[in-house]
């Protein structure tokens, strides 16, 4: 198993994600140290809005959410691009940092190159479906069997790109 090759971060291209219109996005708790990956919170992962730890995390309570964090870059002469962009607890005041996530809903489909995959090839990965382990969507063992029911699945809908030709993979939530 292995996560997506990419250069840069993980992105997120938003095709259709019905908390763009229903509101239902959090921002309020501080990214627990355990729910990084190498001390950033990168678009495209997932985490779990735990009101009773004060944090979001990958272990607590409540359902996965996705990470997708605005990018707003008011300096023309920084780099700019979604690749480069990741929440780093390095740069963040206090070294908390506090993505925004995306309650979603079976029907909801995104793009994105941060993904764990277990075929040799990414087009061998169309049609597997995906669940989310450690906050990462990663290729479920066994697609033949129907998704265990209350896990949130998702299906591998077509190989695509992000907008900056990085190979990537188009999700759908089928539960």
């Amino acid at each position: 198993m292995a996560i997506l090759a990419k250069k840069g971060f993980g992105q997120v291209e938003p095709n259709h994600l019905s908390a763009q219109r229903n509101a239902q996005i959090y921002a309020q708790l501080p990214a627990a140290d355990a729910a990084m990956l190498d001390d950033t919170i990168q678009n495209g992962m997932f985490l779990k809005y735990d009101m009773v730890a004060g944090e979001m995390n990958t272990t607590g309570l409540g359902e996965d959410m996705l990470v997708y964090s605005e990018v707003k870059i008011y300096d023309r002469f920084r780099e700019v691009g979604f690749k480069n962009f990741a929440l780093k607890k390095s740069e963040a005041v206090g070294g908390k940092v506090y993505p925004r996530l995306f309650k979603t809903m079976p029907g909801d489909i995104f793009t994105t190159n941060l993904c764990n995959t277990l075929t040799s090839t990414l087009a061998d990965s169309k049609g597997k479906l995906f669940t989310i382990v450690g906050g990462i969507l990663t290729q479920a063992e066994d697609t033949l069997v129907a998704p265990e029911a209350g896990v949130q699945t998702w299906v591998a809908a077509k190989i695509t790109t992000m907008p900056d030709t990085q190979a990537a993979i188009k999700f759908q939530r089928i539960q």
